[in-house]
């Protein structure tokens, strides 16, 4: 090796001082030459994209946080994988998921990597690196439950029989993802507990609901009157 290295460097020991310029100035243009001609060639690399994913959030709901930027295995020209890989080209692929569907949507890498490369110029992604990638979504819908009191479970004073009892609002509406919406039964069992020692005929409680924190529910107060009688 140090042989091959003397060979080389051994006519630059007859160059005077004065031609050193020159000389280096030739490097410097042959290395350009050879930079730009190695730009010019194809390679496979690996490259950050950014992406959006664009959808109508009162509609659909995704499952898990979306990634801002994908790792994909790209093959292109060196010059457009130098621009990516120092943040050159920094617009964001845009991922439009439109349409209706009646509960979930999948988006499979296979269709990723063929819509990045229908929209992304000059880049041929191989495949997509990110391991534990999910981008699935669901449609959100809006269902009415009704308020029902489990009169049987409930403990009052000893000196009062429960007469009646209702909620204002009778009925409410939530909104969110379908499958959440599955898991809230149509009557909605009211956890009240009483305070055994009020001896009031007339017994008003005032309670908030609260359901999973991707469910809206329109007004979450809820009103319970009690009306007793001495026995």
């Amino acid at each position: 090796m140090l042989r091959y290295l003397k060979k080389i460097l051994n006519p630059l020991t007859y160059v005077s001082k004065g031609n050193l310029p020159i000389v280096a100035l030739c490097f410097f243009i042959a290395s350009s030459f050879w930079f730009v001609k190695a730009l010019n060639k194809r390679y496979n690399s690996k490259i950050r994209l950014p992406v959006v994913f664009k959808y109508d959030k009162n509609k659909i709901y995704a499952k898990s946080k979306l990634p801002e930027k994908l790792w994909v295995d790209a093959h292109s020209t060196g010059w457009i994988l130098l621009q990516h890989k120092l943040g050159l080209k920094s617009d964001s692929l845009v991922y439009n998921i439109g349409g209706f569907f009646e509960t979930s949507q999948t988006i499979e890498k296979e269709d990723l990597i063929r819509y990045i490369n229908n929209n992304v110029r000059g880049v041929l992604v191989n495949q997509i690196l990110e391991r534990n990638l999910s981008l699935e979504f669901e449609s959100i819908k809006s269902k009415k439950i009704k308020l029902v009191i489990d009169s049987s479970s409930l403990v009052f004073s000893k000196g009062l029989k429960l007469q009646s009892c209702s909620t204002n609002p009778k009925r409410m509406t939530i909104t969110g993802p379908n499958s959440l919406l599955m898991t809230v039964t149509d009557n909605y069992l009211l956890p009240v507990h009483l305070d055994s020692t009020n001896k009031s005929l007339i017994q008003v409680y005032h309670q908030k609901l609260s359901f999973d924190s991707s469910l809206e529910v329109e007004n979450p107060n809820v009103k319970i009157e009690f009306v007793f009688i001495k026995k």
